[in-house]
């Protein structure tokens, strides 16, 4: 229960998937007073302190530290006087708890702090109820230390950090974290692989960072018109100013600028005006279907501090992959999504062994969070038997559940479809059975597809394996899938899951 951030992050575009757009943390301001060791220990005080005050369940000294600047915007614009809500709510819903705060790391950067910021709630008997890691910024208002800021950050991800450079191995790219700057590791997205972000310039700027792997092979050019046009129409008004190629850590990539009007403090809710902004956006292909997307995003006022910002995180790029071998090939065998080699497909993170039965191809395919894999018999009519790996965000999620979310899935489809052959295709005609797939409980669903045409159905095994689901599935006619239902047989019968 992340009781500060409740609602999902709203973006756009990125080759289809969203990227998420926030606004900078705090209004633009004048001159701060400098930070000096004893704010710095004043910080942990301050901070610690909320244990006590949340003991009593006393809302005035939560609520104390907190500036009327306040503002976090991630998942939803909240300011100070949503904030107090916030916290009284959750003290209703967490009643007789006690709250253990951990300082984790101190940094700043002359005039703000950025804490790290672990908090467990425990029950009367010591049994944890709720776990929050945030970060939290502080900075001087008349001598006094406030709370500006807070945002979510990913635990894993301070393993990246370290000192003045960001190193990801399992993502294979690293980059100096520019002077004066804040790195904040977002918390998982479903369509990032890797997901940090920069603030600066007294965060009136940020550097979003995406690693994203994409459902297909795209055009790098047409991938930044496509999303840039659609970022245009939802930020209007808005210029594109120039769009030009260029090369990132030595892969080709494409920049942008666009001027835009922005709220000058939209994160924390309380100044709607408009300020000019700009937006630097910068796509770089690794590999096919793998895209490292960058934006800048700043005031007008701060855009050259922040361009030089920019390039110095440009040049310190470093892609740890050589160039003559596929970025695609060496991140799965990193992130243990999975090895074909001579017919038999293992994956580590999954405990699944595929082993091509007699007649059968395995190829790698290039979508899904985990793996994908295509089996086929090697004639051209033959249907393809489409084997893939998820990693579920939601883990308590029953097989059940998962299987009645596609067919709700496919019923929005059938009512977008419509017209006289997409009118009425819904799950009405689902059918499934229980099944077991190397000794686990599974499975088949039988249905058909929400498309135009009127003959495309779907056979799909669903079987769980730790945190990953794993589905099997073929797509045609029912002729076609009758015909392919030994084939189907056999695949299922050549999985191992330990």
């Amino acid at each position: 229960m992340n009781f500060i951030f409740k609602r999902g992050v709203s973006g756009t575009g990125m080759i289809g998937l969203a990227l998420a757009l926030g606004a900078p943390l705090s209004a633009a301001v004048q001159e701060r007073p400098l930070i000096d060791a004893s704010d710095r220990s004043r910080a942990r005080s301050l901070l610690t302190s909320f244990d006590a005050a949340w003991k009593r369940h006393d809302l005035q000294a939560i609520m104390e530290p907190v500036s009327e600047q306040f503002g976090c915007e991630l998942y939803g614009e909240v300011d100070a006087k949503q904030l107090r809500l916030v916290y009284q709510d959750l003290i209703e819903q967490l009643p007789e708890t006690r709250c253990r705060t951990n300082v984790l790391k101190l940094v700043d950067d002359g005039r703000l702090i950025q804490a790290t910021v672990c908090r467990k709630f425990t029950s009367e008997k010591g049994q944890l109820v709720e776990e929050q890691c945030q970060l939290i910024y502080l900075r001087k208002e008349r001598s006094e230390l406030k709370i500006v800021g807070l945002e979510e950050f990913e635990h894993a991800g301070l393993e990246s950090i370290q000192g003045d450079t960001y190193r990801s191995p399992q993502s294979m790219f690293s980059f100096e974290i520019p002077p004066r700057a804040f790195v904040v590791p977002r918390p998982r997205m479903a369509f990032a692989l890797e997901h940090v972000l920069l603030r600066g310039e007294d965060l009136k700027n940020e550097v979003e960072i995406f690693l994203l792997r994409t459902s297909r092979p795209f055009d790098l050019e047409q991938a930044l018109d496509h999303d840039l046009e659609e970022w245009v129409r939802k930020n209007a008004p808005a210029k594109v100013e120039l769009r030009t190629h260029s090369r990132v850590a030595d892969y080709p990539a494409m920049r942008a600028e666009v001027r835009y009007q922005g709220a000058e403090c939209s994160l924390s809710g309380r100044d709607e005006r408009s300020a000019p902004r700009r937006l630097t956006r910068i796509y770089v292909q690794l590999d096919d279907p793998i895209l490292l997307a960058i934006d800048l995003r700043s005031e007008s006022s701060c855009n050259e501090a922040s361009q030089k910002m920019l390039s110095r995180l440009l040049e310190s790029i470093e892609i740890d992959c050589a160039r003559s071998q596929s970025y695609l090939e060496e991140l799965c065998r990193r992130r243990g999504w999975g090895r074909l080699e001579n017919g038999r497909f293992v994956s580590d993170a999954a405990g699944l062994t595929v082993q091509a039965p007699p007649g059968f191809q395995l190829e790698l395919a290039q979508a899904g969070s985990l793996f994908s894999l295509q089996a086929r018999r090697p004639t051209a009519d033959s249907p393809r038997i489409r084997i893939d790996g998820i990693a579920m965000l939601d883990q308590g999620l029953s097989l059940e559940e998962l299987i009645e979310d596609d067919n709700a899935a496919c019923g929005r489809r059938a009512s977008a479809a419509g017209g006289a052959n997409g009118a009425g295709r819904n799950p009405d005609g689902i059918r499934s059975r229980p099944r077991r797939v190397s000794g686990k409980q599974a499975v088949q669903v039988e249905r058909p597809l929400n498309s135009a045409s009127c003959d495309q159905h779907e056979t799909v095994v669903y079987v769980s394996s730790g945190p990953y689901l794993i589905t099997v599935r073929v797509i045609g006619s029912l002729d076609q899938i009758r015909a392919a239902s030994e084939d189907l047989e056999q695949i299922l019968e050549s999985i191992s899951i330990r």
